[in-house]
């Protein structure tokens, strides 16, 4: 019973976004033993460490998604945003092998938004402004509605003097 609620307030801490006391929860439970393979614990863990950016963090919390769960789409997205924020935009190898491992998620997952989006940001970091609009435009079209991302893509197809395109983004 312990475990359960304490998973309950995890989630609820983490939809309030009260990351402090959602990370309290998950390494009480990650203490648990019976935790330790849950898979949905482990998400928790990466997206608390991918809001610290905290690498080493992230790194073993996808350790434990791969024990879980193999090389499969979750710890794909995971190695792609890890990649991501080790290059820091700056080293084109490691964005070029992260986009391969979102490649090769999107084949099992082709509606998951997330996939669209990471492309998107790596793209766009890149300087790729039109592949980048194009994944913004899939990840707002598979239901990605942060406001980062829309006012993003709004901005390049603005740029890009794309304003009908634009105009529907913001309508939709």
């Amino acid at each position: 019973q312990q475990i359960e609620l304490a998973k309950g307030f995890a989630e609820l801490f983490r939809s309030i976004e009260d990351y402090e006391r959602c990370g309290q929860q998950v390494a009480l439970l990650n203490e648990w033993s019976e935790g330790k393979g849950e898979l949905r614990l482990q998400l928790l863990l990466f997206d608390l460490a991918l809001r610290e950016k905290d690498t080493g963090k992230l790194e073993s919390a996808l350790q434990r998604i791969r024990k879980i769960e193999g090389e499969g789409p979750l710890w794909l997205v995971g190695k792609a945003t890890l990649l991501a924020i080790q290059a820091n935009g700056d080293t084109p190898g490691p964005l070029a092998e992260a986009l391969e491992y979102l490649s090769t998620a999107a084949t099992t997952r082709p509606t998951w938004h997330r996939i669209s989006r990471l492309s998107a940001e790596i793209n766009d970091s890149a300087g790729k402004r039109d592949v980048a609009v194009r994944h913004y435009l899939d990840a707002i079209r598979l239901g990605d509605r942060d406001p980062q991302i829309i006012s993003r893509c709004v901005e390049l197809l603005s740029q890009a003097r794309r304003f009908v395109e634009a105009d529907q983004v913001i309508r939709h």
